[in-house]
């Protein structure tokens, strides 16, 4: 149980440090370079967010599988609820840090207005948008299955 926690704090630690957006030095002049870079926050977060909650559902499997050959159902139920927990609260972190990075990429594409075309700043920004929205996707997912895993464990 504590690893597990032990495991969360510095995975939160981790993602908070690394999944916060990071401004781009003011000298930048390409919005190519713009997007990619918070495309690339966007694919990380998401991707950290998903191992994470990997860790967590298999650290309390083979726990959990132990509990229940022992004959203790009740406390294998309990660690089950908790990592079911564990999980959705890295999911929802992960997707407020996804909804961060977007919104920062949305305000350094801004900077351009005016110096590029419309088109090109809109056609980017519904880019990054789709992309956020498929790794908010993702995350479920991933939150989806570790969470069947978890409870697969019951059948």
């Amino acid at each position: 149980m504590r690893r597990i926690q032990l495991l969360l704090v510095c995975a939160a630690m981790a993602s908070t440090g690394l999944a916060a957006p990071t401004p781009l030095p003011v000298d930048r002049d390409r919005p190519f370079e713009v997007y990619a870079e918070y495309a690339r926050q966007l694919v990380s977060t998401a991707m950290r967010g998903a191992d994470v909650m990997q860790d967590v559902a298999g650290e309390a499997a083979p726990k959990i599988r132990r509990l229940l050959a022992a004959g203790q159902d009740e406390r294998a139920r309990a660690l089950a609820s908790d990592t079911i927990d564990k999980i959705e609260r890295v999911s929802g972190f992960t997707k407020k840090c996804l909804r961060r990075v977007l919104n920062a990429g949305v305000d350094e594409l801004m900077k351009f207005e005016g110096h590029v075309r419309p088109q090109l700043l809109r056609g980017l920004i519904e880019d990054l948008e789709n992309l956020a929205k498929r790794a908010a996707g993702f995350v479920e997912g991933v939150e989806e299955r570790t969470i069947s895993r978890i409870k697969s464990l019951f059948n």
